[in-house]
């Protein structure tokens, strides 16, 4: 039952390292840790389903700040293979009667990812002369 997961964090940290910016601290409090398989589909429905637009992100961003931004992240987020392969775990291991369970799993993983993007400052990014 072991799901193939690869973690973006050291990407992350790389590019953010490019570009002069620390990382940012780890939020407080996280969501929840899945409790059933049914949570567990859905908090990876979140992290898989982001994936699937990171090269749109990266080619805007790229069009945006020129072609040497550093976008590991973004380029490397493989999500055209990440997303069958979570598909087919999806439907595995998550039947259709335990589906809301999957659905209130994800959407606090969204609301998670929402209060965060939402505080302020998470990078200092003011002028500094």
């Amino acid at each position: 039952m072991a799901y193939p997961f690869s973690s973006r964090i050291e990407a992350l940290e790389s590019d953010l390292a490019r570009l002069g910016l620390p990382s940012p601290a780890a939020p407080g409090r996280g969501p929840e840790p899945p409790a059933t398989l049914a949570e567990l589909v859905g908090l990876l429905y979140v992290l898989e389903g982001s994936r699937l637009g990171a090269r749109i992100i990266a080619k805007r961003v790229r069009a945006s700040l020129g072609d040497g931004t550093p976008l590991t992240f973004f380029d490397n987020a493989d999500g055209e293979r990440a997303w069958p392969v979570f598909c087919d775990f999806a439907v595995t291991h998550c039947p259709m009667e335990e589906a809301e369970s999957a659905i209130r799993a994800a959407r606090q993983a969204f609301g998670h990812f929402l209060q965060h993007l939402d505080t302020p400052r998470i990078f200092d990014l003011s002028p500094t002369d």
